[in-house]
């Protein structure tokens, strides 16, 4: 995925990434890499809501609820959100 997003930067890359990082248990390179791909892509739903999910534990729950309802705002029709 790192190639992948060196040779074609796309959001597809970061999510897939960053899931590969939180299953690992890489949590910290993880969130770098939501955090990356949200300054890119700032209204891409699946980041906003997967980066709010690996980050429960080190970030404000207000801040938790910001991201899950701006994922909602920009694609309320996926089920994921919710």
């Amino acid at each position: 995925y790192l190639k992948s997003i060196a040779l074609n930067d796309n959001e597809f890359s970061y999510n897939n990434l960053g899931l590969l990082y939180y299953h690992m248990d890489r949590i910290a390179e993880s969130i770098d890499i939501y955090k990356r791909g949200i300054a890119i892509y700032p209204n891409n739903s699946k980041l906003l809501s997967n980066l709010a999910l690996v980050s429960k534990k080190s970030i404000e729950k207000e801040q938790q609820l910001e991201m899950y309802n701006k994922s909602i705002l920009l694609a309320p029709s996926i089920f994921f959100n919710y």
